[in-house]
């Protein structure tokens, strides 16, 4: 994401996160919560990739290390 995409969706997370606090959940804000946590681990693996960390097993072709 560029920094005005990164900028919009953080804005809907938080918009999505508040009316679960507020409203209770609807499905479309869970699932967007959802989104963001998977993201957010997505990004993390991103950095340790870039460090030349070890790769977890969900991004590793076939499901991981045979």
């Amino acid at each position: 994401m560029n920094k005005q995409q990164r900028n919009q969706w953080d804005k809907l997370v938080e918009e999505c996160l508040d009316g679960i606090n507020t409203k209770g959940e609807s499905s479309f804000d869970v699932i967007i919560a959802n989104a963001n946590t998977y993201i957010l681990k997505l990004e993390r693996e991103l950095q340790n990739i870039k460090q030349g960390k070890k790769i977890a097993a969900i991004l590793m072709p076939h499901g991981g290390p045979r």
